[in-house]
């Protein structure tokens, strides 16, 4: 259904502006090992909403700390109403416009210096703000190597304060951008139990060695928040009724949002799902140390409203497009993108890669992980951009988010490798990367 759908809209808009004759100029695509996300293309980006039409502008200028030095190459990341991140320079403030009015978070970082949160900035289109930032030496980098009981752990989240990494395929990590003091530092993984101890930094940087995960003792409970919303012609439920099969023989799978959870999915939600209260207690869920799956699609797909998941995204600084990806690989079959370089940790091998079907873009900062990107021949329909992110990681508190722009692309077709509308049996494994995802 959702495909004629699309062909209908593809053939009314064949000849509109929207369907470029040449691709942007793409970005690299991500390498297997894990490591920071690709360089931006741009210095700046504001993800605007129609409510941010009137234009409320917020200008932060990052110096050093004591000084009147304007640094460069500093990442300011803004959390709220509209989510924006840029790269500073020498010859002017970041300048972020147009914001929706409302309450934003800041988080400043730069190499060599710490990370610092301003909170409380309050957004109003009548009245621009001029935000000054002074960030100070960091005092130490801490190191160690994440290990289980089979040895190494890839993707281990390290977080202390505003500063986060993963761990490599080696399980080893540093973590920068802390200040002076004593630090709780937390590492986590799925299907281990959470490990946390303090660190004290004066100036030099500390190695911590081997840090050991347990093994959970019991499965970890994975809760599907809106099972029996409408999805298509179908509910979300049926529709990945092969994706929660799957994940039984590592989680318990639940569909009542009362149940205590380990990991907590959220699928192409309804306007009304996102409602204050379980917007605000989805967030105290991550920040607790919980993990949260988002699912999006494309924005004109069934009942799915892209703002009302992304009243749960932005609190975390990520958005959903509601556009369309494209790819110039497979013209012939324009909503199929295959994806084949990919950058979450290895649990399960994918050694076909992974099928996307009419996924919406991710909106993410720099120093958000991105997982799967469209590739060098990715583009946006309904916005410009080019090798856009359709699967990214990042961490925020104690806990982790995980946002797809795709849904259908874990329903049972794609999940059984024998993606229905022609793919080939064993083209794709989509398990392999959704079992990465809920174990990270």
């Amino acid at each position: 259904m959702r495909r004629a759908i699309l062909f209908g809209m593809l053939a009314a808009l064949s000849g509109c502006c929207l369907f470029p004759s040449q691709p942007p100029a793409p970005t690299p695509s991500p390498t297997q090992a894990p490591g920071p996300a690709p360089s931006p293309v741009l210095n700046r980006q504001v993800f605007v909403s129609g409510p941010a039409l009137v234009n409320g502008v917020l200008s932060v200028d990052v110096r050093r700390a004591g000084t009147s030095e304007r640094l460069a190459d500093a990442t300011v990341t803004l959390i709220g109403p509209t989510p924006a991140w840029g790269i500073t320079d020498l010859a002017l403030a970041m300048r972020f416009d147009p914001l929706e009015a409302g309450t934003y978070a800041l988080r400043v970082s730069a190499p060599g210096l710490a990370t610092r949160l301003v909170t409380g900035l309050t957004v109003d289109p009548k009245t621009p703000i001029e935000q000054t930032v002074e960030l100070s030496p960091q005092a130490g980098a801490i190191s160690g190597t994440v290990t289980g009981p089979n040895g190494p752990i890839e993707g281990a989240r390290i977080t202390a304060d505003e500063s986060w990494t993963f761990s490599g395929a080696d399980g080893r990590f540093t973590l920068e951008g802390l200040g002076a003091g004593t630090h709780a530092l937390s590492i986590r993984k799925g299907l281990h139990t959470a490990l946390t101890q303090q660190v004290s930094l004066n100036g030099a940087d500390v190695a911590l060695g081997n840090l050991a995960l347990a093994r959970q003792s019991s499965k970890p409970v994975v809760v599907f928040e809106n099972d029996a919303q409408p999805f298509g012609s179908t509910t979300v439920g049926s529709a990945l009724s092969a994706l929660k099969s799957a994940l039984g023989s590592d989680f318990t799978v639940s569909t009542n949002p009362a149940d205590t959870a380990d990991v907590r999915v959220v699928v192409s939600p309804r306007a009304t799902f996102a409602d204050g209260p379980t917007t605000e207690r989805l967030r105290a869920f991550v920040a607790s140390g919980g993990t949260l799956v988002l699912m999006g699609e494309w924005g004109g797909f069934g009942d799915y409203s892209p703002e009302g998941l992304n009243r749960i995204a932005r609190p975390f600084g990520l958005a959903f497009s509601p556009d369309l990806v494209r790819t110039t690989a497979n013209p012939s079959q324009p909503g199929w993108i295959k994806v084949t370089a990919l950058d979450l940790p290895a649990l399960h091998a994918m050694p076909t890669g992974v099928t996307f079907y009419e996924a919406c873009s991710i909106f993410a900062p720099p120093t958000t992980r991105a997982v799967a990107r469209a590739g060098d021949g990715g583009y946006r329909i309904a916005a410009g951009g080019s090798g856009p992110a359709l699967a990214v990681a990042q961490p925020y508190g104690q806990g982790l988010v995980l946002a797809v722009g795709d849904t259908s692309a874990w329903s049972a077709g794609y999940i059984t490798g024998e993606p229905p509308g022609g793919g080939a049996p064993g083209q794709t494994n989509n398990l392999g990367f959704v079992l990465n995802l809920f174990k990270w």
